[in-house]
């Protein structure tokens, strides 16, 4: 088992859609961290729709985040 630094029972919550709002952008940090297939922390960012105007070019630093 790997450790994100966030709690199994709040990413099940999730993961059952008992909580309905995305994970925070510190929460997706955590879990990019420990990421497998180079899956990275803007491509998280994206599914949980907290960067808007993404572009391939930008840097993580870059990043734009809607305000929800």
């Amino acid at each position: 088992m790997i450790s994100t630094g966030v709690s199994t029972a709040h990413i099940s919550r999730f993961l059952r859609s008992l909580i309905e709002s995305p994970p925070a952008p510190e929460i997706i940090a955590k879990l990019a961290d420990k990421a497998w297939d180079e899956v990275t922390y803007k491509e998280l960012m994206t599914a949980a729709d907290h960067i808007v105007g993404s572009n391939e070019d930008e840097d993580e630093e870059d990043i734009n985040f809607s305000k929800k």
